[in-house]
């Protein structure tokens, strides 16, 4: 967290409760509408921090749905991206089903965080919803023309994420909002990965609702945000997930001051840099694959399963390089493919790098007690030779050239280190109990 962050937490640490009444607890509550007001605006909306109504003004309110302004939205509190997704999904398809007495259909890509993808299997097994499951491009994109054939008369929503969170493709929400709009559907996006990163307006977009984690945005873990549409709570008679008081009625429990005051402390220091970030990002993200094409044979993933040729030792990227703006501009997965003996070795990999100071992620571990490719690469049809050696790089607001040459030169330095103990009669994975 940026120092600015930090002062706040403890600046508002032991504030009271802002459903009180008393001066610091006002106090309280007029810090966080402010950062509501803030929220919506970065997204190119309303606010709107009104309590839930009772059932007899929801009902009033639902006869004049047109009349309420199309930008106006609702920002809640929650404690992470996660809970927005299950917030939104359990509640849709609860006040579907009790409006009209069908079992509801839900359209998810196959691709989503896994707190949808859990869920979903959850409520489709225990009878409450059946469920679409859209498969990604090779390129890690979701299509609207695939989401628009899956919808039927009885879905209730259709959620797709907008950036993934490994191969950072980013999803044409705008278009998947239209399709799933022209057959009267709400549609909901986690925007956990993109937000702050790249310019989102859910108006423009055509986006009802949205999943946000404040983490991302160098706030502190236990914070997230519901941001939803008016029209679309009043319309669809959303009821609480968790009722009792609290989130202006949407969400009980105590709020919590100090991690929203970081929270919003974060969120500015990163909107007010995320333009000159992002190039950054772009330009370092550029600078990093052409350091590879420099070293060893580099392509992508689309290339590789369309050519015969293979090579001893070869990196894949999982993103389509000729077109970097179709993904985050801070994250690029990859993988070292060996093709001789046996695969590569991607705990290896972290581990030689972590030890170099370098910090990278692996969406599944070669060594780990769940071996096999995570849900996102076994969607993507991801062969074992390269999900076995994939790993995930992301940039900070302080990443430097020099970061990036590091991770180049011990990123290459393990996978030929792993293709000479291969080529010496030696099994790579026994190098992990020394």
């Amino acid at each position: 967290m940026p120092e600015c962050a930090k002062q706040e937490m403890i600046k508002w640490t032991n504030h009271g409760n802002p459903s009180a009444t008393y001066p610091s607890a006002r106090e309280a509550k007029k810090m966080m509408d402010e950062f509501r007001d803030y929220i919506a605006k970065s997204l190119g909306v309303q606010s709107c921090c009104t309590d839930r109504p009772d059932a007899a003004d929801t009902a009033k309110r639902a006869q004049t749905i047109g009349e309420i302004a199309p930008n106006l939205y609702k920002v809640i509190f929650t404690s992470c991206g996660s809970e927005s997704n299950c917030f939104i999904i359990r509640c849709t398809i609860e006040a579907f089903t009790l409006r009209t007495h069908v079992i509801p259909h839900v359209i998810v890509s196959a691709i989503e965080h896994k707190s949808i993808i859990a869920l979903v299997e959850q409520l489709e097994r225990c009878g409450y919803c059946t469920v679409s499951r859209i498969l990604p491009k090779m390129s890690g994109h979701i299509l609207a023309e695939d989401v628009a054939r899956e919808i039927r008369p009885n879905t209730c929503l259709v959620s797709i994420q907008h950036a993934n969170n490994e191969t950072g493709a980013i999803n044409d929400i705008a278009a998947i909002a239209a399709v799933s709009h022209k057959m009267r559907v709400p549609f909901h996006s986690d925007i956990v990965q993109s937000y702050g990163k790249i310019p989102i307006n859910l108006v423009k977009s055509g986006i009802d609702t949205v999943s946000i984690s404040f983490h991302k945005v160098h706030g502190a873990p236990g914070l997230g945000a519901l941001v939803i549409k008016e029209q679309f709570l009043c319309g669809y008679h959303l009821e609480p997930l968790s009722p009792g008081g609290g989130e202006m009625q949407w969400r009980s429990g105590t709020q919590a001051p100090h991690n929203i005051a970081a929270a919003f402390a974060g969120t500015v220091f990163t909107f007010e840099r995320m333009e000159s970030t992002t190039r950054n990002h772009y330009t370092l993200k550029s600078e990093l694959v052409k350091m590879l094409h420099a070293r060893i044979p580099t392509r992508t993933f689309e290339e590789y399963m369309q050519s015969r040729k293979k090579y001893e030792l070869e990196c894949v990227i999982l993103q389509d390089t000729a077109r970097p703006r179709d993904y985050l501009p801070n994250t690029i997965l990859m993988s070292i493919a060996k093709h001789v003996g046996e695969t590569a070795c991607n705990s290896l990999i972290k581990q030689k790098l972590e030890d170099a100071g370098v910090i990278v992620s692996v969406s599944s571990a070669c060594l780990s007690s769940h071996k096999g490719a995570s849900h996102v690469l076994l969607a993507m049809n991801v062969p074992t030779i390269i999900s076995d050696g994939v790993i995930r790089v992301s940039m900070g607001t302080e990443t430097t050239i020099a970061d990036i040459r590091a991770f180049v030169n011990g990123f290459l330095a393990e996978g030929i280190r792993q293709l000479q103990i291969t080529k010496s009669g030696k099994a790579v994975r026994d190098e992990k109990n020394k």
